[in-house]
């Protein structure tokens, strides 16, 4: 039976141990980069918003104009700091491929961290706050999205490999087979009503 996991990942969170210090660390407000990883069938693919301007695009020669700024396989080299993974249902998967579809452009308040989420949240229904506190919620950031991702996962480990999957919510659920994290999951504590997602367009 086909299948299909969506993960969420952020490269930078507060409190990962520095290899050169050994303290934890805190990313700035432009540090770090978030993602998207669909796992269909076993073969995962990365997807990542992507200004024309950022040396990853140009060097690949791939800056498109008015095109989407919805990048694949950008990330395959990056190691994420914080992942959730979220086991979708036909209907959901169908949502996923079309949001990945759509003519989404890169902003300062549109950005890698505020694409990832929203687009989780529309797929899921499930909000991961990653709203920056020191622009007063503005600006989405990888390191309050790492943080968000974090302490779900303290509560409730996910993964999209077989062995570890935790299951369902509630965690006691009875959940047969091998499963990531359905959609029916814990609300984030503290978290804020969503603003409007990334601009978009249906891609013709």
């Amino acid at each position: 039976m086909s299948e299909t996991i969506l993960g969420v990942h952020s490269s930078v969170r507060p409190g990962v141990i520095g290899p050169a210090t050994g303290r934890p660390m805190d990313p700035g407000l432009i540090d770090g980069h978030a993602w998207l990883t669909v796992t269909r069938d076993g073969v995962s693919t990365t997807y990542g918003l992507w200004p024309d301007d950022h040396p990853r695009v140009v060097h690949r020669g791939l800056n498109n104009g008015v095109g989407s700024d919805i990048r694949r396989g950008f990330e395959d080299d990056m190691t994420p700091a914080a992942s959730r993974y979220y086991r979708l249902t036909p209907k959901q998967t169908a949502t996923l491929e079309s949001k990945l579809k759509e003519n989404v452009h890169w902003g300062v308040t549109d950005n890698c961290s505020s694409w990832a989420s929203s687009t989780l949240e529309a797929v899921t229904g499930q909000r991961l706050n990653a709203d920056e506190p020191y622009t007063a919620g503005v600006v989405e950031t990888p390191r309050v999205l790492g943080g968000s991702i974090q302490a779900l996962e303290r509560m409730d480990h996910t993964s999209r490999i077989a062995s570890g999957m935790s299951g369902c919510w509630p965690s006691n659920m009875d959940c047969p087979g091998t499963r990531a994290w359905t959609t029916q999951s814990p609300p984030l504590p503290g978290r804020r009503e969503r603003k409007a997602s990334p601009r978009s367009t249906s891609s013709r």
